[in-house]
């Protein structure tokens, strides 16, 4: 007896979808991008003579999930970080003295925060204030991807621009 025609359309259809994953979509997902703490990220940036992108969140932000479950997966992202070193800083203990110096450090008041870092040695331990001036770019909310993907090229741009690692 033969198969019936449903479970055979089921079939051919499982197989074609699994050919042509996410065919038409603009959002595939990259792999995950590989998050360093602070420390590390910084010596990474400096050895590489690469800008860093610092992301300051909280547990407890929704705007930080949405970016983390929606933006920074997002391809175009993912592709524009390829230039940068990630750092994440957990700010969700806000009274921890490592959260306390970041967050003089960068002067962030609120979270999210997304800082591409040109140069740490503009960055004093004891910054007052928000933002600096060196800020290659600076959000404070919740961004989507194509949005976060165009302010990270022209961070890079501005980065290449200023040719701080040139010989």
């Amino acid at each position: 007896m033969g198969t019936p025609f449903a479970l055979r359309a089921l079939a051919v259809a499982g197989v074609w979808l699994g050919l042509v994953p996410g065919c038409g979509k603009t959002d595939a997902r990259q792999p995950p991008l590989v998050w360093h703490d602070l420390e590390e990220g910084e010596a990474i940036a400096r050895r590489e003579c690469k800008p860093a992108l610092v992301f300051v969140h909280a547990e407890w932000s929704v705007a930080d999930k949405m970016l983390e479950h929606d933006t920074f997966p997002a391809r175009d992202v993912g592709v524009a970080m390829r230039g940068f070193v990630a750092i994440h800083v957990d700010a969700t203990d806000d009274e921890a003295p490592a959260t306390r110096r970041a967050v003089n450090r960068f002067g962030v008041i609120g979270v999210p925060a997304i800082i591409a870092v040109d140069d740490f040695d503009s960055y004093p331990n004891a910054n007052v204030g928000y933002g600096n001036s060196n800020d290659l770019v600076r959000v404070n909310m919740y961004v989507d991807a194509k949005t976060l993907a165009a302010s990270l090229r022209s961070a890079k741009a501005e980065f290449d621009r200023r040719g701080r690692c040139s010989a």
